[in-house]
């Protein structure tokens, strides 16, 4: 079994650049524990639970928005599923690029020298490894990641008369919040599950799990296309769809293990 050397960190934003606000796929709150690994940071499983394991050594390093950048990568792996699904694929490593960046340019947090930042940082990465594109090339990837919603730079004054030809914004990711998942009902399909007992019931919980990554799994394709045609209206819809199912199963789950834990 792989060990870690952990130590509390309570991640400062003063210090590291902003501060990360995590939750997996089911909902759950991803912590970032300190740690000495091999790399800025790693998404896992850690005494049952999710948590970013990160080298605060490593990241002292580097610049606060390549750190940040890093951090939300490692939050995407557990926001797409990554960690709770079953085995590890190479495109993983992209998809929790893309989700990095269009998390931090859709909430504002990142600009366009902000990326520009991050680009420079990962260009300079070596050949990577079977997870990882070789480090320019994940750089290009990068912006392609952000598709209609690109970066906030500066506007032309020419520009001012073309604002409602934009396309519209969408959310740009997969997670849910608290409240999306407190608002959400349960399951029509589950709903007599939350009567089942012992291993009944964990019968349910573990299809409903692997329903909640499906659903992720689908919300992640249909992001991918909309990246390449950010102008379809239908896809954004289908992502809207696709959120509104992963808060109703992620409550669905909750509501199953909650009958659990009450027996």
């Amino acid at each position: 079994m792989t060990r870690f050397l952990l130590l509390p960190l309570l991640f400062a934003s003063g210090v590291f650049g902003q501060s990360v606000n995590c939750v997996d796929a089911l909902g759950t709150p991803v912590p970032v524990l300190n740690a000495r690994i091999n790399d800025i940071g790693q998404a896992t499983i850690y005494q049952g639970r999710p948590v970013i394991l990160f080298n605060e050594a490593y990241a002292s390093t580097m610049p606060d928005d390549v750190v940040t950048f890093f951090l939300y990568h490692e939050c995407g792996h557990h926001a797409l599923g990554h960690v709770i699904g079953a085995g590890y694929v190479f495109t993983n490593e992209q998809a929790a690029d893309c989700w990095a960046a269009r998390t931090l340019v859709s909430s504002g947090q990142f600009d366009a020298d902000d990326i520009r930042n991050v680009q420079a940082a990962i260009a300079q990465l070596g050949r990577g490894d079977w997870t990882h594109l070789p480090g320019p090339m994940r750089a290009m990837n990068l912006i392609g990641c952000l598709g209609g919603l690109g970066p906030p730079g500066k506007k032309d004054d020419d520009d001012d008369d073309d604002s409602d030809d934009a396309p519209k914004p969408v959310r740009m990711t997969c997670s849910v919040t608290k409240q999306e998942v407190e608002d959400a009902d349960v399951s029509d399909d589950y709903s007599d599950a939350l009567e089942y007992t012992g291993a009944r019931l964990d019968r349910a919980i573990a299809r409903a799990r692997k329903e909640l990554r499906d659903d992720v799994a689908k919300c992640g394709d249909d992001l991918d296309s909309l990246r390449d045609d950010p102008k379809d209206d239908s896809l954004k819809s289908d992502v809207e769809d696709d959120r509104d199912k992963i808060a109703e199963m992620t409550a669905t789950v909750k509501a199953l293990e909650d009958r659990r834990d009450d027996q």
